[in-house]
C-alpha cells in the first residue's frame, strides 16, 4: 500500500495539477500576441510579465530569439520522478542483502511493508533472480505530448527540487510553433507538436 501511495503521488507530480496549453488554448512561442501584449518581447517584458525569479530574462530571451521563427529549433525541459533502472535495483537489493546479513535487520532505506527479515530476504532475493532474467530496455521517460515543459533548464531543476523527492531532466529539442503558453508564466509551456507533411 505504500508503494501504491508512493505511486499516485508522484503520478500527479508527473501530470500536474491542471493540462497545459495546446494548439486550441495557447499561443504558440513563434507568436505569443494572442495572449499577450506585443510589449512581452520589449525590454518590460520581463517586469511586466515576470514570475520575478532569475530565470525571466531566459525566458525573454528565448521567446524573442523565437518570434516570427515557427521553425526554430530550441530544447525544453521537464522534471520527472527517477526510476531505477534493472541494474540500480539489482544493486540496491544485493546492498539490502548483505546489510541484513551483517547486522540482522531491514535496512531503515528499504522500501518496503514487509516487516520480518528472513520474508524481505527471501522477496529480495526472488526480486534479483526475476530482474537478471528480464532484458535492460532503456525505457526511460520521455517528454510527451501534452506535457508541461519550461525552456529553461534552471527551472526544470528548481522544479524537481521542490516537488519531487528524486528526480531527473528530460530534455527534447522542439520547434517553436510546438510549444504554447496559455499566459500562466513565462517559464511554463504545452507542448503539442504541430504535424506538417514535412514531418515525414
Amino acid at each position: 500500500m505504500k508503494k501504491f501511495k508512493q505511486y499516485l503521488n508522484e503520478l500527479e507530480d508527473y501530470v500536474g495539477y491542471h493540462s497545459a496549453p495546446d494548439a486550441e488554448s495557447g499561443s504558440p512561442l513563434h507568436d505569443l500576441t494572442d495572449t499577450y501584449p506585443d510589449d512581452i518581447y520589449g525590454i518590460n517584458g520581463v517586469r511586466y510579465y515576470g514570475d520575478r525569479t532569475p530565470f525571466d530574462y531566459k525566458a525573454v530571451s528565448i521567446m524573442s530569439a523565437c518570434r516570427n521563427k515557427p521553425n526554430k529549433t530550441l530544447m525544453v525541459y521537464r522534471s520527472v520522478p527517477h526510476e531505477k533502472s534493472r541494474d540500480e535495483l539489482i544493486q540496491q537489493y544485493e546492498n539490502e542483502k548483505r546489510y541484513i546479513l551483517k547486522h540482522g535487520k531491514i535496512p531503515n532505506t528499504a522500501n518496503t511493508d514487509i516487516t520480518n527479515k528472513s520474508d524481505y530476504y527471501d522477496y529480495i532475493y526472488y526480486e534479483i533472480e526475476r530482474l537478471e532474467k528480464t532484458e535492460n530496455i532503456n525505457d526511460e521517460k520521455q517528454i510527451n505530448i501534452g506535457d508541461w515543459v519550461t525552456t529553461v533548464r534552471a527551472y526544470a531543476v528548481i522544479h524537481g527540487k521542490r516537488h519531487l523527492d528524486n528526480y531527473k531532466i528530460l530534455s527534447k529539442q522542439v520547434r517553436a510553433k510546438d510549444v504554447f503558453s496559455g499566459g500562466e508564466s513565462i517559464l511554463e509551456y504545452g507542448y503539442d507538436p504541430q504535424w506538417t507533411i514535412d514531418n515525414f
